[in-house]
């Protein structure tokens, strides 16, 4: 059983920014992540949601995929863009990890959850995240006290090699997405020729 006061004690420092377009399932995650954020924007769709993002940093965004206005894969290629480090949970109804595969979901996203979410696997990846804050923050403080540090120059060189690995990689996701929901669109399309 999880210990949901472990649980607060790891996700109560969490800024999160949660886009669903769904009010039902918006209300009912909105109601679980109150009680365990520590900050928490809601938006509708990926335009609220980039306008909130652009105001402010957040320690993770979970985003649903397909949304009016503006979907969360767009969402999620401008966020990139803007702090390519940012944490995101991505919740779909369909199952990415098959479509895509597991390596290649990782390039959009730090976690996959299929809807419709279940609290202990949205719990089980912010505690996951809370651990990981938590523990970078240590970290900084002991390397800051004992460490030389980099050349800025060596660490900008690395960030701009992996931003374009990543831009590489998102690009080719784009295009699979694409094309998995343009076969979706001829599939229906074609059962419906055969009802």
């Amino acid at each position: 059983m999880i210990d949901r006061s472990s649980i607060r004690s790891l996700t109560k420092s969490l800024s999160v920014l949660y886009v669903e377009d769904d009010k039902s399932v918006r209300d009912a995650t909105t109601d679980l992540l109150r009680r365990y954020a520590g900050e928490l924007e809601v938006a509708r769709n990926g335009k609220e949601a980039l306008e909130l993002f652009k105001q402010r940093k957040f320690d993770v965004v979970i985003t649903d995929v397909n949304m009016p206005v503006m979907d969360g894969i767009e969402l999620i290629t401008v966020i990139r863009t803007i702090v390519p480090e940012q944490i995101i949970i991505l919740t779909s109804a369909y199952d990415f990890s098959d479509f895509l595969g597991e390596r290649k979901s990782g390039a959009w996203a730090n976690f996959v959850l299929k809807k419709p979410i279940q609290t202990d696997e949205l719990l089980n990846a912010l505690t996951e995240i809370g651990q990981k804050k938590t523990l970078a923050s240590q970290v900084v403080l002991v390397e800051s006290n004992t460490q030389p540090k980099q050349s800025t120059t060596a660490i900008q060189s690395r960030l701009d090699e992996m931003e374009k690995e990543l831009a590489l990689i998102r690009q080719g996701i784009s295009t699979l997405y694409q094309r998995a929901l343009a076969l979706e669109e001829e599939l229906a399309t074609l059962r419906q020729k055969t009802i």
